[in-house]
């Protein structure tokens, strides 16, 4: 959905770049920049530079460049409506009215996929199954599970399909987020008999899943697609 240039200028005018990534990078002068480690990348020696007067970031090392929504955008696995909206939040800047309806989309999208988490989760550990077998073999104990949230989704056709709809969750929505896949015969389950990894931001929201197989099936690890919440080049995958 696109915003107004207005509302994008007015965090940029309003918001300094080098309170913003001081808060989560150190960062010492040096000369008329900034310098710190970058937090793209694993180093040593900094090579993450902060220019007050332009208002930009960029790091040598691993070339990752931008203004203040970049960085937040990036350093939060955020979409960039997302990070205006909180770049605002915290700068009291009065966000545009489509803007809140994105953010109501952005909440809805989080909650669907917390509650597919809950039943993958659920499927692991009240239910006998390959894939609970599959991991105590491999010393993983429920603990980790409950720690992580991993789960288990069933090898059958459309069951975590079944469960959104009854929880009153749309098509549309589940298409959206990479749950399940329309195919000729209807729609059904993209995950199916495979260990599931919920994928969390930084914020510890659920963005994704990643579901590896437990026998020979291929691919031996499936991803979500790529979502509003969920962005691969930008997101750590486990």
């Amino acid at each position: 959905m696109a915003i107004g240039s207005s509302f994008i200028d007015e965090i940029k005018s309003k918001v300094n770049i080098v309170d913003v990534i001081g808060r989560e990078v150190p960062l010492k002068q040096s000369g008329s920049n900034f310098k710190g480690l970058c937090p793209f990348h694993n180093e040593k020696t900094p090579s993450f530079m902060v220019n007050e007067q332009k208002q930009i970031f960029n790091c040598f090392g691993c070339g990752e460049k931008g203004d203040v929504i970049h960085f937040v955008q990036r350093f939060n696995n955020m979409e960039f409506m997302e990070a205006c909206e909180k770049l605002a939040d915290e700068y009291n800047i009065e966000i545009p009215k489509h803007g809140t309806r994105r953010k109501e989309d952005l909440s809805r999208y989080y909650e669907i996929n917390s509650t597919a988490a809950r039943f993958f989760f659920d499927n692991l550990t009240k239910h006998a199954n390959p894939g609970y077998t599959y991991i105590r073999k491999r010393g993983i104990s429920d603990e980790t599970i409950k720690r992580f949230g991993l789960g288990y989704s069933p090898n059958s056709w459309n069951s975590l399909y079944k469960f959104l709809q009854d929880m009153g969750v749309s098509d549309e929505d589940m298409l959206k987020l990479g749950l399940v896949t329309q195919g000729k015969k209807g729609i059904y389950d993209k995950f199916r008999g495979r260990l599931m990894f919920p994928i969390f931001n930084t914020q510890g929201k659920v963005i994704g899943f990643g579901g590896r197989a437990i026998g020979d099936e291929m691919p031996k690890y499936l991803n979500s697609s790529e979502s509003e919440v969920f962005l691969k080049k930008i997101t750590f995958m486990l």
